[in-house]
C-alpha cells in the first residue's frame, strides 16, 4: 500500500504527495498525519535535515469527487494533472527528487 510505505520515508526527508486533499483524506491513519500543503512554487525550498516530512500539493483540477474504486473523468482528470505536475517539479529542480507514482487506472486516462 502507497500511503503505508510513504511514512518512514517522511521521517528522514521530505515527501511530497500530489493528489486532491480529499483524496488523501481517507489515508491520514496509514500517512500519519494530514500532509501539510504546500504550493508548487515552494518545493525548492524543501531541502536540509529541517525540510523532513510530509507535504501535499492539490492540483486543483476542480470538481473532483472521490469514489474509490470506479473509474471516473474527473479521477482521469487528476490523475493526469497530478503527473504532468510531477514531471513539472522534476525538470524543474533536476536531481533534487525523486518521483514514485501509486497505481493509476490508464483505461480511464483515454
Amino acid at each position: 500500500m502507497t500511503a503505508k510505505s510513504v511514512r518512514p520515508f517522511a521521517r528522514r526527508r521530505p515527501v511530497v504527495l500530489i493528489g486532491p486533499a480529499s483524496a488523501l483524506a481517507p489515508w491520514k491513519k496509514y500517512l500519519g498525519r494530514t500532509p501539510i500543503p504546500v504550493s508548487p512554487d515552494k518545493i525548492a525550498e524543501l531541502s536540509g535535515p529541517r525540510a523532513r516530512g510530509l507535504y501535499g500539493i492539490d492540483p486543483d483540477a476542480g470538481g473532483f469527487e472521490l469514489r474509490p474504486g470506479r473509474m471516473s473523468r474527473g479521477a482521469a482528470r487528476v490523475a493526469i494533472r497530478s503527473f504532468e505536475l510531477a514531471v513539472q517539479l522534476m525538470k524543474k529542480n533536476q536531481g533534487r527528487f525523486a518521483l514514485v507514482t501509486a497505481p493509476v487506472s490508464k483505461e480511464s486516462c483515454l
